[in-house]
């Protein structure tokens, strides 16, 4: 994607961002969609989910993961107030995207205090629980897109779209991990569960979810296009996304 197309951002700005956002594909895909004037917040919304979603693979104790989540809180009140932003590329991006929306300062924090619950959760069990635990990340990340499309009162929504998908996307994955040292991400979480044998009704679920969000917020909930292929426990491949994509703007819903 041409990254000359996030302004304000720089292009090497942008293009960094978009590059981190390489192991969410899925997310990376919508930003096309988005309409000029906020691709550039919705492109910094995206990579600070993220990033906070792997700060446990970079810590070894939740309390090493808490100081980096408040790090990210103290970012977000700088890029939101009235000094500088502090020296940091995803930080200073905030900043020049977002800061003329002060409304998306609620729904960020949402995002970041998420990512910290997430730090010491245990063990993904049920397919509610498996839900709000998706919730924390990737439904916070999709409820700010909305407010960012001006579509805060379908937020709620968008967050239950999003959370279907990411549950539907990572299961039976098993766990991601690398590092013996690191704490589990949740994403890894996700993965090592068994894809559900409700796997219909939870895409029913985030389907009817993202049909409820207004045609000016469909970007947000692009991803839940995608819920009947991994409800098969096939993905899609890129084109297929794409295509999936391109049609559900056409249709004003995902």
């Amino acid at each position: 994607m041409d990254q000359r197309r996030f302004a304000p951002l720089p292009p090497e700005a942008a293009a960094s961002l978009y590059e981190g956002l390489a192991g969410e594909e899925d997310w990376r895909l919508v930003l096309p969609y988005v309409p000029d004037a906020h691709r550039a917040g919705a492109i910094s919304i995206l990579a600070l989910m993220r990033e906070v979603e792997g700060v446990p693979a970079r810590v070894s104790e939740p309390m090493l993961g808490r100081i980096r989540c408040q790090w990210w809180r103290d970012a977000l009140d700088e890029a939101f107030g009235d000094g500088r932003a502090r020296a940091h590329p995803l930080a200073c991006a905030i900043e020049e995207a977002l800061s003329p929306r002060p409304e998306l300062s609620a729904p960020l924090h949402a995002l970041v205090d998420g990512a910290e619950d997430a730090l010491e959760a245990g063990d993904v069990t049920g397919e509610q629980d498996a839900l709000d635990a998706a919730a924390r990340i990737w439904g916070n990340g999709a409820a700010a897109l909305a407010v960012l499309l001006g579509q805060g009162d379908a937020a709620s929504s968008a967050t239950r779209a999003a959370s279907a998908h990411a549950v539907l996307r990572l299961a039976g994955r098993g766990d991601r991990r690398t590092g013996t040292r690191s704490l589990p991400r949740l994403s890894d979480r996700l993965s090592a569960r068994p894809r559900p044998g409700d796997a219909s009704s939870l895409a029913a679920l985030g389907r009817d979810a993202a049909r409820s969000v207004p045609p000016g917020g469909v970007a947000a909930v692009l991803p839940a296009s995608l819920l009947a292929g991994y409800a098969r426990g096939a993905e899609p491949s890129p084109l297929g996304k794409r295509t999936r994509y391109f049609q559900a703007v056409l249709r004003g819903r995902a």
